[in-house]
Parts: structure tokens; sequence; C-alpha cells
């Protein structure tokens, strides 16, 4: 499995409290989780529709709420050789 990778920037607070910076880098660092959940369903999902036994259909908007906070994402709706109409890309193979 590849690596996710991802950078992230916390801006220096007017007041420097431990307090201040520890909200600073905790609204960063969920940013950051929501941006890596992203970047892992893309991938995911480049893989699945890869294998050639899935058409694409069109695209749905979804929401996932996480412990990051609500992450908007779209993903493939599929049509699966022999299994008509797919929830999704997600549920036809296995993720790991």
């Amino acid at each position: 499995m590849p690596k996710l990778t991802i950078t992230i920037e916390v801006p220096w607070p007017k007041h420097p409290t431990l307090a201040a910076l520890e909200k600073a880098i905790f609204k960063a660092l969920m940013v950051a989780g929501r941006q890596l959940l992203k970047q892992a369903f893309d991938l995911i999902e480049h893989q699945l529709l890869a294998d050639g036994r899935q058409v694409r259909q069109r695209r749905r908007r979804r929401y996932l709420v996480c412990r990051f906070g609500e992450l908007r994402f779209h993903r493939w709706q599929t049509i699966v050789s022999g299994c008509g109409v797919g929830q999704g890309t997600f549920t036809h193979a296995p993720l790991g």
C-alpha cells in the first residue's frame, strides 16, 4: 500500500499560550486528517476501477462524519458486469 503524505502548516497565535498553541495545532490536525482520508478514498477508488470489471455510471456526492469532522467527497456509482447497478465502488472489492 502506498504511503499518504500531507504537509501541515500551523499559524502562530497572537498570544502564544499553551492553550492557544494546542488549539491551533488541533485545528490543523483536523484539516490534515480529512485531507488524508480523501486521499485514501481516491486511491482506493482508482485501484478498484483499474481492474476493468466495473463501468462508471455517474459521480455521487457523499458525506461522512468521522473523528476529524465532516468529510465531503465524490465517488463513482458503477455497474459491475453481471451484477447490475452497484452501490458504489467501495462495496464490490475488499479494501485490504
